[in-house]
This record gives structure tokens, sequence and C-alpha cells, in this order.
């Protein structure tokens, strides 16, 4: 009896160290990794603005039918501070009405822009500007007559405003351009010398003031 209990006390004094090893060490909890803060984006007002895209216009013609004429227009913009920039603005619009001719309306118009606000995600424009128009209508031979093509150039001028969405740092969308002039092609009559445009476009920017 007393060889076996010593039998069982060398068999425990041979495992014991055994299954300490095999006993997991206790290892410090990791804390959690702490939240990013979020960086809240600045606008700087960039140096020049290119801009281009759809534009509609409503024009009253000689005859005094309004015309729905579909077009484009491009526009660069230079910023000279933060809520005043220098533009210039290129359009043309056309509706062809058969018979009585494919009629265009373009121009070249310049003058100065205005941000209430400065820049930003969502930024509001105003603007105002004024150069020359030309009148275009090319008639096409019918009933004996013979093709022609009248054209008038005049002064045009047109204020507004509109919405720019800047999404990307380089890259907006022009969600609106609205814009309400008039342009003297036909002296002769009072009924024809409003215009109207509206625009959708892009918007690159670069540099910055």
């Amino acid at each position: 009896m007393t060889k076996l209990l010593g039998f069982f006390g060398l068999l425990v004094l041979l495992v014991a160290p055994t299954v300490a090893q095999d006993t997991p060490a206790t290892t410090p909890a990791t804390p959690p990794p702490s939240k990013t803060a979020k960086v809240k984006r600045t606008y700087s007002t960039p140096k020049v603005e290119l801009s281009g895209g759809f534009t509609y216009r409503r024009f009253y013609d000689v005859d005094g039918a309004t015309l729905g004429m579909k077009g484009g227009y491009f526009s660069a913009d230079y910023n000279f501070l933060r809520w005043l920039g220098g533009e210039v603005q290129v359009s043309e619009t056309r509706q062809n009405q058969y018979f009585l001719g494919n009629t265009s309306v373009s121009g070249i118009l310049f003058g100065p822009k205005f941000y209430p606000f400065g820049h930003r995600k969502v930024t509001p424009f105003g603007e105002f500007v004024i150069g020359a128009g030309l009148y275009r209508n090319s008639i096409p031979a019918f009933g004996g007559f013979a093709a022609s093509e009248p054209t008038y150039a005049a002064v045009m001028w047109q204020g507004g405003g509109g919405i720019d969405y800047n999404r990307w740092k380089h890259l907006g969308i022009r969600l609106i351009e609205a814009q309400f002039g008039h342009s003297d092609f036909f002296p002769n009559y009072q009924f024809n010398r409003l215009t109207s445009t509206f625009s959708v476009g892009v918007v690159y920017r670069f540099g910055e003031r």
C-alpha cells in the first residue's frame, strides 16, 4: 500500500509541470481602435472655371412667333476675388421651321459674375453679360421663291443666375442657369426683342485664389 501511494505521488509530480505548461497565458485585452475624426472639407476659390452644356432658348422671331430653340453654351470665368469674377459666354441655338427656314441665334457676351456666398459645395451665382448677337435664317427654295439666308447682327444682353453643385474637387454640375435679356435684331418690331435661356452642364475648376 505504501508503494502504491508512493507511485501515485510520483505520477502527480511528473504530470503537474506538463499541465502548468498547457495552461494558456493570460494576455492583456487590446483596446478597441479609436475612431478616425472626420476632416471637414474646405472649398477654396478657383482661379478659372470652364463650363459647357445644353441650352434651351425662347426667342421671338420676326413674324411674332415664339421659337423654342435648342443648342449649347460654353463659358470661361476668371475669379478676381472670392465673390467676384469675369465671364465670357458663347452660345448657339437653332430651330428648323422647314419651309420657314432653319433659324439660329448665337452670341458672344462678356460681363461680371457674382458669388454672394463664395464658393461652396452648393454655389449660387448671379451674372450680367452683354455683347454681340447674330440671327440667321436659312430659308429653302419653295413655291417658286429662291433660297435666301437673311442675317442680322445686333447688341445682345442677358442677366440672371444659377446654381453649381461642386461634387468633386475639380469637377461639378451646373444644375441650372437662367438668363433673361434683350436682342435688337429687328428694331422696327417691338414684340420680338426679348430672349431667355435655360442651361445645364458641367463645370471644371482649376487653380486656387
